[in-house]
């Protein structure tokens, strides 16, 4: 039976940074999981004071790559997929009855429903965080079991958004890049790879698979060392206090993927680049890099997206975001990528 409890409470999109025509699409550094990642990311930034553990779930198959929902997020997420004789969503709706919270992640083609509002049909990437009311005074949300049948929660969101102000729905917060809030599209370049190139180039600093995979949790979630001993934070973690060199007392410390404050820059242009990074010059030029901080002593380079290389300026803050880096092995390898900062979204966009 449907979980009648259950209501959508917070929900984030996230659009391609391209378009064709009037359509978002992908760009060249992006693809199903660095969208599914991102909206994630924006979905689950929430402080819970209760601290319930929080489910993750995938709509349809499932774009990971080897160890990638492990790395962001800590843990396994489950990958929900059409039951016999069950429609996609009606599936989803059947599982979705436990007592929460969780997001449920998709990446949908949107339809032209919000056109009055500044939405446009194309790719987005939506989350959901769904959760059941805990008391009284609990917000209102969506309702799963007022969702029609065949309609994901994931559309009936974006449905409810495109009703306009007139229609809010009261206990729903509506984060990230809903259409008419997200960054300006660029023009899509062309022979954007699909899948990751099969040919073999020189690797002046070749990192074998193994070495790449037991960073991941660091570098993708941003996960830092804090010493109890001379409350030293390292990062990214090595297993040892930079400050004293202990390698005990070591406390895990998550850190914020926004609010980083670029103190070097540069841009590299053709035979500048790594090998691995041939590809990308050769179809678009030059790339910024950049030194961000956090807070003293903790800092990260970054390599620029979203942005012409220069254009973002000592001082200025950037988020991070994950993106594709580059193709080895027959896979795409994944980092975060500094995103200039926009204006803040609005909870309920329009």
């Amino acid at each position: 039976m449907r979980g009648v409890r259950q209501r959508i409470v917070r929900a984030a999109v996230v659009r391609p940074t391209c378009a064709d025509g009037a359509r978002r699409v992908e760009g060249p550094d992006e693809d199903r999981f660095t969208l599914l990642a991102a909206a994630l990311e924006a979905a689950a930034d929430v402080e819970r004071a209760d601290r319930r553990p929080l489910r993750v779930r995938v709509l349809g198959t499932d774009p990971a790559p080897r160890g990638g929902y492990v790395a962001l997020f800590g843990r396994p997420v489950e990958l929900i997929g059409e039951r016999d004789g069950v429609a996609l969503p009606d599936t989803l709706t059947l599982a979705t009855g436990g007592p929460g919270p969780e997001v449920i992640l998709a990446v949908e083609e949107l339809p032209d429903g919000g056109a009055a509002r500044g939405g446009t049909p194309g790719l987005a990437a939506i989350a959901v965080l769904v959760d059941a009311p805990t008391g009284p005074a609990s917000p209102d949300g969506i309702p799963l079991d007022t969702i029609p049948s065949g309609e994901s929660p994931i559309v009936a969101a974006y449905s409810a958004w495109a009703k306009g102000p007139g229609t809010h729905v009261p206990g729903v917060g509506w984060v990230g890049e809903w259409p008419g809030s997200e960054r300006v599209a660029r023009r899509a370049p062309r022979d954007i790879p699909a899948s990751p190139p099969s040919s073999q180039v020189s690797q002046g600093a070749y990192l074998p698979p193994p070495r790449y995979l037991e960073s991941l949790a660091s570098r993708w979630g941003f996960l830092a060392d804090r010493c109890r001993a001379c409350g030293r934070t390292t990062f990214p973690q090595s297993g040892r206090c930079r400050g004293c060199g202990r390698a005990e007392d070591l406390a895990v410390e998550p850190l914020p993927k926004h609010g980083w404050k670029v103190v070097a820059r540069t841009w590299i242009g053709a035979g500048g680049q790594p090998t691995e990074f041939d590809p990308e010059v050769e179809r678009q030029g030059a790339y910024g890099v950049v030194l961000a901080e956090l807070v003293p002593g903790v800092r990260a380079t970054l390599m620029v997206t979203d942005a012409e290389p220069g254009s973002v300026r000592i001082g200025t803050t950037v988020e991070t975001r994950l993106r594709r880096l580059y193709a080895l092995d027959g896979a795409w390898r994944y980092g975060r990528k500094a995103v200039p900062e926009v204006g803040a979204t609005p909870t309920r966009p329009g």
